[in-house]
């Protein structure tokens, strides 16, 4: 049987191991992360960053799942699927002053 303080110790033991090998290993190198970054930054030129449409959110409203966790705004969907129009609404003009 292994005591608490054993396996305390062999926990120890492997996070040291473990930090060393990281903190203490050469650099990697660097040899083609200029032609990652180059295909990284082609990529996020084609993300559309557009204004979201209402008929989007009325999308995302729509697709919600009933009977979720709330989420951290404590709004549950069925809440905002009971007035789609109004709730586009708000959605948008919330999206609108954040982004």
């Amino acid at each position: 049987m292994v005591t608490s303080f054993t396996y305390k110790e062999s926990k120890s033991k492997r996070w040291y191991e473990h930090l060393n090998w990281v903190l203490n290993r050469e650099n990697p190198s660097n040899h083609g992360s200029l032609v990652e970054i180059e295909a990284f930054s082609t990529e996020t030129e084609k993300i559309d960053t557009s204004e979201t449409s209402r008929a989007e959110m009325k999308e995302a409203v729509k697709h919600l799942k009933i009977g979720k966790t709330l989420g951290i705004d404590n709004i549950q969907a069925e809440l905002l699927k009971a007035d789609i129009g109004f709730a586009t609404i708000k959605v948008k003009e919330i999206t609108d002053r954040v982004f």
